[in-house]
């Protein structure tokens, strides 16, 4: 094999190892912002329960968005864990159930 071929298998050999690090290091990231969603998730749904523990006439509306939120951070913790597609993807089941401006 002459010098310029080698040079360039050398090259795309580290474009390779170069795109596989950026690669890992997004994933790593995208899990981490997931489990931070998850957290946030949580948080909402905890405020929305003390909502409808304070106000009772609101309370079945208040609880079915805890719900959402509950439901939201076990989706992109089961992503962080690996067992989910994308953070922020409703599954299949609950696709339908999605308000039309994407908020659950």
């Amino acid at each position: 094999m002459d010098e310029s071929r080698q040079d360039e298998v050398r090259s795309v050999v580290a474009d390779r190892r170069t795109a596989h690090d950026q690669a890992e290091d997004l994933r790593r990231r995208i899990a981490d912002l997931a489990g931070r969603i998850a957290e946030s998730e949580d948080t909402v749904a905890d405020v929305y329960e003390e909502c409808a523990r304070l106000r009772p006439h609101a309370a079945e509306r208040l609880l079915a968005g805890a719900r959402r939120a509950r439901d939201y951070a076990a989706r992109e913790r089961a992503f962080v864990r690996g067992e989910a597609g994308p953070p922020g993807r409703p599954d299949a089941e609950t696709a339908g159930d999605a308000e039309p401006d994407g908020t659950g």
